[in-house]
């Protein structure tokens, strides 16, 4: 016997639902496909490859999915259901963290992505609404390591969020990328929004944000039209900026940033409860809606134009972007 909670469709290529089963102490989460949403079914048939690269994943910070089954039609995948609150939320309510908590919860996601780019595998879709912290402050990634996931993770027209985690190499080809780079890049934008309380690049049109994040227009507390805002320490700046590269080749390794941030967390003791996040209390489940599994909570969103949606943008305006700025 089980209970079955349909979310709200969020998503375009799968349908997504928490399960309640008398066999399993704790809720499932599923997530099922159907080969006839996909265009490209080559597409669809590598979800059973990713799937078993990466279902034995160990590691305290990793939620991978734990059990596929597959017909002719359909591909379900199931993992545990996280209950807590996500980043991006958490960040939308409470704003920058402390700097020790940044500088600690930093590390337990860069040593998240190390242990999956130590197999040579990209996660494709780590994003601040990715990275779950429970209520007993732990922190989770969840819904990685699959293309098919990485490119429903783009189903929303005008979400910010969305629309940066494509990177400058997606914006500029049109397509969603997949690569380490990549993962890198969006590391650097996870950990830009724990120190500075906000995403990094800032403008009022889809136009303005493109160039900017071409042009590699970091906006960092204490300039621009965040002069009023504190300064986050140097190194930290340097570090998120050449994460932020639009060159991908140009990035760091995540060995790199793994070494950079250890360095400067060197000596410093690490906080009494060893999963501090230095942010309040997560908000209790039940007081929050589900509006795509974990994704349940606020999403930073553009104040005025919608942004392009997955697809990236017109050959004419990657056009015009090119020439303004080369």
């Amino acid at each position: 016997m089980f209970d079955k909670i349909a979310l709200q469709p969020f998503h375009t290529l799968s349908r997504s639902y928490i399960v309640n089963c008398s066999t399993s102490p704790n809720p499932l989460f599923q997530r099922v496909f159907s080969k006839s949403d996909f265009t490209h079914h080559e597409l669809y048939s590598t979800i059973p490859q990713e799937f078993e690269a990466l279902k034995s994943i160990e590691h305290p910070g990793l939620v991978p999915y734990t059990k596929i089954a597959a017909s002719q039609n359909n591909i379900l995948l199931e993992r545990p259901y996280i209950q807590g609150e996500s980043l991006n939320s958490l960040i939308s309510r409470c704003g920058a963290n402390t700097f020790e908590g940044a500088q600690y919860l930093s590390s337990l996601i860069i040593d998240a992505v190390y242990t999956i780019h130590k197999i040579n595998r990209p996660l494709m879709s780590l994003s601040l609404n990715n990275i779950i912290v429970t209520q007993n402050s732990e922190i989770k990634l969840v819904d990685f390591g699959i293309s098919s996931i990485a490119i429903d993770s783009n189903g929303t027209k005008d979400d910010l969020l969305s629309f940066l985690s494509l990177g400058p190499e997606g914006i500029t080809s049109g397509k969603r990328e997949t690569s380490v780079q990549l993962d890198i890049w969006n590391l650097g934008v996870v950990i830009f929004a724990v120190f500075c309380g906000y995403l990094p690049f800032a403008a009022n049109n889809a136009m303005a944000i493109v160039q900017s994040i071409i042009n590699n227009e970091v906006v960092f507390p204490g300039s621009g039209k965040m002069k009023n805002y504190s300064k986050i320490d140097a190194k930290i700046e340097k570090l998120i900026k050449s994460m932020l590269n639009p060159d991908p080749l140009k990035r760091p390794t995540i060995t790199e940033v793994k070494k950079t941030i250890g360095r400067l967390r060197k000596g410093q003791e690490l906080p009494a409860n060893s999963y501090t996040t230095g942010f309040p209390t997560v908000l209790p489940f039940q007081e929050r809606s589900m509006d795509g599994a974990e994704r349940e909570c606020a999403v930073i969103k553009m104040s005025s134009r919608s942004l392009p949606g997955f697809g990236g943008l017109s050959k004419a305006r990657r056009a015009k972007i090119h020439s303004s700025v080369e």
